[in-house]
C-alpha cells in the first residue's frame, strides 16, 4: 500500500470510531470487542498501513525453521538441527 492510501484508511477507521462511539452499546458483543481493540491499537495499525516495510522475510525464515524443528523432532539433538538449518539456507 502506498504511503497516501495507508492514511486514508486510518483516517476513515478514525471517521468510524467517531460515529460509532454512541451506538457502540447496540452492537454484538464480538463485535464491540473487536472495535475496542482496534481502537486501543489503532498506532500499531496506523503504522502497519502507512510504513513502507514489514516482517514478511523474517517470518518466512522463522516459517521454514519451525518446518524443519518439526521434521526432526525427537530424532536428533541440537547439532544436527542446525547443521540442516544452515544447510538450508
Amino acid at each position: 500500500m502506498t504511503r497516501g492510501l495507508g492514511t486514508a484508511v486510518v483516517d476513515e477507521l478514525r471517521a468510524l470510531f467517531r460515529r460509532a462511539a454512541p451506538r457502540s452499546r447496540s452492537a454484538p458483543p464480538d463485535t464491540e470487542r473487536f472495535a475496542r481493540h482496534l481502537e486501543h491499537d489503532l498506532d500499531a495499525v496506523t503504522a502497519g498501513i502507512s510504513q513502507p516495510w514489514n516482517s514478511g522475510v523474517v517470518e518466512g525464515h522463522v516459517k521454514r525453521i519451525k518446518m524443519l524443528k518439526r521434521q526432526m523432532f525427537s530424532r536428533a539433538g541440537f547439532e544436527l538441527l542446525r547443521k540442516r538449518v544452515l544447510l538450508c539456507s
